[in-house]
Formats: structure tokens, sequence, C-alpha cells
């Protein structure tokens, strides 16, 4: 009496392929927790709020700088993907007027900053070199950081924050960025800063 052996080698080939399975699972499984215990804060260093005079266009407008480090204090390597501009709620941008929300348009521009808040204080004439070019509504940054590292970035905004008789449109103007990372997780940066009353308009 034969059998055949086909059925034998069917079932192993399954078991093996099953604790392959297993064994990708577990990897996959243990891969995530590391992932789900990086430590990320995101600190702001420094900060620069100014009103700004364009002397071809006679206009005032008002810049603020944010310089945010982004430290990965443990667990495995993490990528900031992008920073994008919050839309959902109030948005990006919301001007107050004591508790009053003030809704008026308002012409900016929102930009990553190159030179460092100490540079710029140093020369004020590179204020004209870094409000170029809108950044959009996200900002593709794939900035690897290394478990114990931490990368700097800076955020800016030059706003018309001015009316025509140089009044300011808000007392205060809040904006939201939104840290986006590899792991899925992201961080909610909002910060808010006066609009200074212009008391010497001697430049015009």
């Amino acid at each position: 009496m034969t059998f055949s052996k086909t059925p034998i080698y069917f079932a192993a080939l399954i078991s093996l392929l099953a604790l392959i399975v297993a064994a990708v699972a577990l990897y996959n499984a243990g891969i995530a927790r590391q992932i789900a215990l990086s430590q990320i804060s995101v600190e702001e260093r420094n900060s620069l709020a100014t009103p700004v005079f364009d002397q071809q266009k006679g206009t005032w407008s008002y810049l603020a700088i944010y310089e945010v480090s982004v430290n990965n204090l443990g667990g495995p390597d993490i990528t900031l993907d992008n920073v994008s501009k919050v839309s959902e709620g109030a948005g990006f941008l919301v001007l107050l007027r004591g508790q009053e929300i003030v809704n008026s348009a308002l012409n900016y521009k929102a930009f990553l900053v190159k030179p460092t808040i100490g540079e710029i204080r140093a020369n004020p004439k590179l204020i004209k070199t870094v409000a170029q070019t809108d950044i959009g509504a996200v900002i593709p940054l794939n900035l690897l950081i290394k478990n114990g590292e931490s990368k700097t970035i800076r955020l800016g905004v030059l706003l018309d924050a001015y009316d025509k008789e140089n009044k300011p449109i808000a007392r205060v103007v809040l904006l939201s960025y939104r840290f986006n990372f590899s792991n899925g997780k992201s961080y909610l940066f909002r910060r808010g800063f006066p609009i200074q009353p212009l008391k010497d308009v001697a430049h015009k």
C-alpha cells in the first residue's frame, strides 16, 4: 500500500509560510513599537517681530520669524516630512482686536528663512531677501533627525498689517503650523504676536 507524499510536502510548505508571515509580522510590530517610542520635542528657540518699511512701495508691513528646534530625544531615527499651514478651524492666520476676530482679507507671505535671527539682527538688510515666495499650503522638508539629534528651521510671515493711515488692522495675529512626522504623528505649532503701532514714520 502506497501513499502520496504531496500532501505532506504541501503541509510543510504551508507551515513554513506561516512561520515566515509570523516572523515578518513580529519584525514589523517591533519596528512600529520603536517608532511609537520616538520622543520628539518641538521648541521655539528664538523669535523676531518687527515693522518693516518698503522704500520702493512706500508702505509698512510686519515681519515675524520663529526659530524652531525639532529634537529626537530617543528611539529610532525619524523624518520631519513637512510643515503645513493649518486649514481647519479658524485657519492659518487669525486677526484679533481684543476678543473680537477681525474679518479682513490680509495679504501675506509665509516662507522658510535661511539666515539665523542673530544674522538678521546684525544685518537688517537681510530682511529684504527672506520674503521672496509664499510656501503654499505645505512645505516639503524630508528632514532626517537621528536619535539624539536636533534640527532647526525658521518660519517667517510678512503681513500687510497696516491700513492706509498706517494704523494696525489688528492688535494680535495668531498663526498655526502643523509639523508632520514619518511616524504619522504631528505637532501643532501655534503662536501669537502683537502688531506694533507705528510711532515713527519719518522714513516717509
